[in-house]
């Protein structure tokens, strides 16, 4: 090939690119709605979806502050795509889920509204992100969300931290939106979601809370949902059984009576889940299936406020517990668990993913719609100090 051929070509090639560039325009980032954590609620007189987004707002004119958590944007409609164009034509602004950590569902929306409704906005949505932790809310969702802590200003992010960063030391669960759908297509077609519910505190009349009402947030309990539609709300020893069997979940405490209070040791004193072990098995034979869960817990004196595996704050010390303390938490484990596995079979619902188990394990000789009351559930648990 000649140089004066080498020469087009590169010419060529640089204007296509130099073109293309140039079709492209950045959007300003000062017109979009950078969301942090959407509600959903659902009006069913009219039949109505409302939703409420917690906004960062990236610019800022000379009334506003940048990076503030305390903007609300609402929108309402038949649909799901009708309720955002409507928060957006209020607006001007394109919103944004790219950066969303919270999908908050209000308690008239998932006792009365199929979910698929609801998700299938969400998981189609291009740049949502999948490990956005889905909840249910103790009521209504834009009311929660325009609450605060006194030491956070923005609910998505202090709920995000409760789920997924802190979750395993303090016995929550982190349920990500695309976790829950698809847990919903398989086998027994059964997934929970974390309940929420908002704990007001008084505060000084000095505080700068502005508008927004100051609490916490209890996030003990779970919600049992079967094909998208709502079942039950556990109460709370049933969530207990169900993080207790989670593995990862650690930090559930148990309070236990000793008869002689030894050394520093109070005759009413608490342990905690330090670490654990969760192997199961499944097997079929005449008598029906069988499902086996084998648990190895230990467990630590709370004498700080860590109790995490490998936490720096918990002391070094000679053993604690005695075999008393060991028996009474042993029993109280096992009550939790048995809880979780009888509301199981109350409810014809499979949190525990057993039947995925014996799917895989007996594929097309396994009957999914076989109840969840003829499966034998066998627990053995050891139990012992840290």
């Amino acid at each position: 090939m000649s140089n004066k051929s080498k020469y087009i070509r590169y010419a060529v090639a640089a204007t296509l690119i130099v073109a293309v560039a140039l079709t492209f325009s950045g959007q300003d980032i000062s017109s979009r709605e950078i969301i942090v954590g959407v509600g959903v609620d659902y009006d069913g007189a009219n039949q109505l979806y409302q939703v409420c987004a917690e906004v960062v707002s990236p610019g800022g004119g000379q009334n506003q502050q940048t990076g503030t958590f305390s903007k609300f944007l609402t929108g309402t409609g038949a649909t799901m795509e009708q309720a955002f164009t409507n928060m957006y034509s209020q607006t001007g602004m394109t919103p944004s889920l790219g950066q969303c950590q919270i999908l908050a569902l209000g308690k008239d929306l998932y006792t009365s509204v199929n979910l698929k409704n609801v998700l299938a906005y969400f998981v189609t949505y291009h740049s949502f992100k999948d490990n956005s932790n889905v909840c249910c809310v103790d009521g209504s969702a834009k009311q929660l969300l325009q609450t605060q802590m006194p030491l956070s200003h923005s609910l998505s992010l202090t709920l995000s931290q409760l789920f997924a960063d802190q979750g395993e030391t303090i016995g929550t669960i982190s349920h990500t939106v695309n976790d829950f759908v698809k847990k919903q297509m398989e086998q027994k077609k059964c997934a929970c979601a974390n309940l929420v519910s908002f704990l007001p505190q008084d505060q000084p009349t000095d505080s700068n809370s502005g508008n927004a009402q100051l609490g916490v947030y209890d996030c003990q309990r779970q919600v049992v949902f079967k094909d998208f539609v709502y079942v039950t709300t556990l109460n709370r020893q049933q969530s207990n059984g169900y993080t207790l069997l989670k593995k990862g979940s650690l930090g559930q405490i148990f309070i236990v009576q000793k008869d002689d209070a030894n050394g520093y040791q109070p005759k009413r004193t608490t342990v905690g889940i330090a670490n654990k072990k969760v192997d199961t098995s499944c097997h079929s034979d005449d008598n029906g299936y069988t499902y086996q869960i084998q648990m190895d817990v230990l467990v630590r004196s709370v004498r700080t406020g860590q109790i995490s595996k490998g936490g720096l704050l918990f002391p070094k010390s000679q053993p604690l517990l005695d075999q008393q303390v060991l028996n009474q938490a042993k029993q109280q484990v096992q009550q939790d668990v048995q809880a979780l596995l009888d509301v199981q079979q109350q409810w014809d619902v499979d949190v525990i993913d057993c039947y995925q188990h014996f799917y895989v394990k007996y594929k097309d000789k396994w009957d999914s719609t076989l109840p969840v009351k003829d499966i034998k559930f066998k627990l053995s648990l050891t139990l012992a100090e840290d």
